[in-house]
């Protein structure tokens, strides 16, 4: 198109109104010809700015110099120099109240100054926003983008803000002209990248139409074609004058060229890396990509192509691992030493030499966030040698150690990322309490990741968007291994060292994710395995005889060597020709059994079913082992059959199983044979599929079409008084109306299926009719209908907060909506007073100090 315009489509959801004759369009087509001024927004990813030019001028142009005599607007730069540039950065900055405040250079300093004094909460500021446009699969005028502080808002009236503001500016130059120009006068074009898809464009007139540009006053041009109209009349071509003098003059007629218009790099957030960080119960590890990399045109299995950090283990051999031990290890004096094998040999050496007391060593903590109930902000745990410590410190400094090292590998490859530029995805249990999140956050923090840096990918949901596109599925009509195909419900088994997790997902057709129930599991991970080996070797030696093996400092070294063993041992149970297992075990057990018991130890083992030493190896028989392990074996396949058994399921046809458990033969036979007429399998990445689905997760986190309520979620409210209510509830007003306390108003019942921009709201009303706010507490329950929130399947979750009603007008006829969105793996509530009422955040304070 010659102009450089496009037309303008309708498309569904963004809805534009279509003229219904040619008459109406012929008009319009007249009135932008009595247009006295073109103006041009180039609303950019990373700066914008506009021109114009009377329409008079360009129709009098008699060269093509004349004709690109466009006026340009100069922007003031907020450094000190002063300097002057063509365009100012995308950027917004909306005050606490969401009134516009500054867009641009001037946005910047603001909001800088505001973040140096500490005092930019509650201000929202949006910046590098517009490539929500193209990478936004399900685009409507609901869409939301979030802020700096990762506080969400309506995207149209983000955009509607800043149009307005260049608008605003471009009204105020045509002003200092001294032409009479009325604003209908005004003919807008509004530059758009070229490959954007009709969505987006009718998006961004939705917008404009907000902004207060008349539909008929506005048409958009394409990008590179508007530069290729300007191109083509501007001096770029060498003329010959003589043998050696040439000047530059336009192209000539039947030349041809190419216009690369090469904007500002494909990122909707400002962030160059993602990284995530597998925090495990066992083993930890990193992964990362460049956003660039992802956003290159490529094949479903070449996007999982995610790098992660390779670890040397601590063996003499030199072993190559993909995590490292979740084992942290501080000085006497409370400093960070090391984490990994690192930590553990380190430890190892000081107890050889008994000199490890004092020093404080961490293994296996991340448990403690899923067991403890009354979690708050300076809960402790012990150390190896029963010293207590915040557990919030702990977190905090393997949390640092993992960021160390992942920019330590970004100088590596030498690209200059800073730290405000990486995303960070740290993946936890789907069936972890919001509580144990937030104390992940806290501790997050505290190790220098920013809130709004971070962001949550529950750990089986993770693994099924990296599995949907691994090449597991057979193609119909040939060997080779494919993605799974739309329409393929499939069970993801996140089996880790603290937690199982399961979840089941659908493909859609657009490569998205509908959950077909609520993820769900337990806490009895590999762990729980090792702690019944540890227990049986209890009944074997005695109770006392473990306890000096385990807390004597002489013996310390031979213990931690001993629980590395049951881990390694149990993950690859390699049998010898008998059905054996062996356990290298130190010598000094066996002598503090004979000292202690005063019976000889290869006597007394010998005699025992299943059991044989010889020096200091121990063979376990596999009957044993099976015994050891089917108590969790038992439980995975409890929890599988009661997902499938539901009525309400359609069947699924793949179990794909992941994470460090998974690869214990005898669990994964097991579920192939409990489940014989499904397609389970273990592919080779297993303890990967989380760290590698987590990355790709957060650059596509639409991804997830939807979720299921884990429970019902609801407040504690008083309701008017009914028959059948329980008296022990009942109540007097001061004005003498009788009501119902406890009552649980709930947001969502437990299954519920919402995507993932869904919220939940509750009406609130004033008890009194001088009600200047309204305490709300939260509860949460594993029954779909809760009637109190005393019942025995109800815990609060958090402080109580408060909804403002500060406005008296009305007095006991007012409202105010608690709003809760559930769409998040982390919940995140707002609190308005109808009709007038500010939106306000409110800090959810899940962790009790």
């Amino acid at each position: 198109m010659a102009s450089g315009l496009e037309e303008r489509v309708p498309t569904s959801g963004l809805e534009e109104r279509v003229p219904t004759s040619g008459i109406e369009e012929v008009k319009k087509e007249n009135q932008r010809d009595k247009r006295l001024v073109i103006a041009a927004i180039d609303f950019g990813t990373t700066y914008s700015g506009y021109a114009y030019a009377f329409r008079g001028e360009l129709e009098d142009a008699k060269t093509s110099k004349e004709m690109c005599n466009v006026l340009l607007k100069t922007w003031q730069t907020g450094s000190d120099a002063g300097l002057v540039s063509h365009k100012t950065p995308t950027c917004l900055l909306l005050n606490s109240a969401g009134e516009f405040d500054s867009f641009g250079f001037k946005a910047e300093e603001k909001y800088n100054n505001l973040a140096n004094d500490n005092a930019h909460g509650g201000w929202k500021f949006f910046k590098k926003f517009k490539m929500v446009l193209l990478h936004e699969k399900n685009l409507s005028k609901d869409t939301l983008i979030y802020d700096d502080q990762n506080q969400p808002l309506e995207a149209v009236s983000v955009f509607a803000h800043s149009i307005t503001y260049i608008k605003e500016e471009l009204w105020k130059q045509l002003s200092k002209t001294g032409f009479e120009v009325d604003k209908k006068e005004i003919q807008w074009v509004i530059t758009i990248p070229a490959i954007w898809n009709p969505r987006s464009k009718q998006f961004m007139r939705m917008a404009a139409e907000q902004a207060g540009i008349l539909k008929h006053q506005l048409e958009f041009a394409l990008e590179p074609e508007a530069a290729a109209v300007y191109v083509k009349e501007i001096k770029v071509s060498k003329e010959s004058l003589s043998c050696d003098e040439h000047q530059l003059v336009p192209f000539k007629p039947g030349t041809q060229f190419m216009v690369l218009d090469l904007g500002a790099p494909s990122d909707r957030s400002g962030k160059i890396v993602i990284a995530a960080i597998d925090f495990g119960t066992t083993y930890s590890g990193y992964a990362y990509t460049f956003k660039s990399y992802l956003e290159e045109s490529r094949s479903a299995h070449e996007m999982c192509k995610v790098l992660s950090h390779n670890w040397l283990s601590g063996s003499g051999g030199g072993l190559i691992s993909n995590k490292t031990p979740t084992s942290l290890l501080l000085t006497k004096d409370m400093k960070f030493d090391s984490f990994g094998y690192e930590a553990e040999q380190k430890y190892g050496q000081l107890a050889n030499e008994k000199k490890h007391s004092g020093w404080r060593f961490f293994r296996k903590f991340k448990m403690m966030l899923h067991k403890n109930d009354v979690l708050v902000k300076n809960t402790s745990i012990e150390d190896d040698q029963g010293n207590s410590m915040l557990a919030l410190e702990v977190f905090a400094h393997s949390i640092r150690f993992m960021k160390g090292k992942l920019l330590e590998d970004l100088e590596k490859t030498g690209c200059n990322v800073k730290e405000n530029e990486i995303q960070w995805v740290l993946t936890i249990p789907a069936i972890w309490d919001p509580k144990s999140k937030e104390f992940m956050r806290a501790s997050a923090e505290e190790a220098g990741i920013a809130r709004g840096q971070l962001e949550f990918a529950l750990e089986p949901e993770a693994a099924s968007v990296y599995i949907k596109e691994m090449l597991v599925s057979k193609a119909v009509t040939e060997q080779d291994m494919v993605p799974f195909q739309s329409g393929t419900r499939y069970m993801v088994l996140d089996l880790g060292g603290g937690t199982i997790d399961i979840v089941v997902k659908k493909v859609q057709e657009d490569r998205t994710l509908r959950e077909l129930h609520h993820a769900c599991g337990n806490g009895l991970g590999g762990q729980s395995v090792n702690e019944r080996i540890t227990n049986y070797l209890e009944e074997v030696f005695g109770r006392e005889v473990m306890k000096t093996f385990k807390t004597d400092i002489t013996h310390k070294a031979s213990w931690l060597d001993l629980e590395t063993e049951i881990e390694q041992k149990k993950r690859s149970l390699q049998y010898d020709n008998k059905g054996r297992l062996k356990l290298q075990i130190s010598p000094s057990l066996f002598e503090i059994f004979e000292l202690k018991r005063k019976k000889d130890a290869k006597q007394h083992i010998d005699s025992i079913q299943h059991l044989s030493l010889s020096r200091d190896k121990m063979y376990i028989h596999k009957d044993l082992i099976g015994e050891l392990i089917q108590p969790s074996i038992d439980s995975i396949l409890k929890l599988v059959h009661g997902i499938i058994d539901r009525s309400h399921l359609d069947p699924i046809s793949d179990v794909i199983m992941v994470g460090g458990f998974s690869q214990c033969k005898l669990v994964s036979a097991a579920v192939k044979d409990e489940f014989k007429e499904l397609k389970v399998v273990v592919p080779n990445d297993a303890d990967l599929a989380v760290l590698k689905g987590a990355v790709i997760y957060r650059h596509w986190p639409e991804v997830i079409y939807s979720r299921r309520a884990p429970f019902s979620l609801g407040a504690r409210f008083s309701r008017v008084w009914l028959d059948g209510d329980d008296v022990r509830k009942q109540f007097t007003t001061k004005s003498g109306q009788k009501m119902c306390g406890d009552w649980f108003s709930k947001f969502v019942t437990k299954n519920e299926e919402f995507s993932s921009t869904d919220k939940a709201a509750l009406e609130v009303y004033p008890m009194e009719a001088n009600t200047v706010a309204v305490p709300i507490q939260i509860f949460k329950s594993d029954e779909e209908d809760p009637r109190y929130t005393t019942d025995s399947s109800c815990k609060s979750m958090g402080r109580p907060f408060d909804v403002d009603m500060s406005d008296l007008t009305g007095g006991l006829d007012r409202k105010a909506h608690v709003t809760l969105t559930l769409g998040s793996t982390e919940i995140k509530v707002e609190g308005q007073q109808i009709p007038d009422g500010v939106v306000k955040s409110i800090k959810f304070d899940l962790l009790q100090d």
